[in-house]
């Protein structure tokens, strides 16, 4: 999984890595964590340019309080119309309860 908080890893050396453990068997499929609507056509290109098989998934931050994966362009990007990838690039959201505030965790009880 290429995480985007190690920006200096370039891509084209990030999905040769990749690449490598695909031929050798070692990986089936892979996926990217904390990405953003430019690192993965960043991402994609690379793929397509290096004859790598895509990712398969995406993992980040996504609840009904934090919708950045829809507003700043990244669900486009993974959609199979862009990413080139059947079925699109699947999104593995975490923080789906947003730390516990939709679930009512900090809800004050009166009594």
């Amino acid at each position: 999984s290429r995480r985007s908080e190690v920006p200096f890893t370039p891509f084209d050396e990030t999905v040769g890595a990749v690449g490598e453990l695909l031929k050798a068997g070692k990986i089936k499929q892979w996926g990217v964590s904390n990405e953003n609507a430019v690192g993965i056509c960043k991402l994609l290109e690379a793929c397509e340019r290096l004859g790598v098989q895509k990712p398969v998934t995406i993992q980040n931050d996504f609840s009904l309080l934090h919708r950045k994966f829809e507003e700043d362009g990244t669900a486009e990007a993974c959609s199979p119309l862009h990413s080139g990838v059947t079925g699109g690039i699947a999104l593995l959201a975490y923080g789906a309860l947003a730390g516990g505030t939709l679930a009512g965790k900090y809800t004050k009880v009166s009594g």
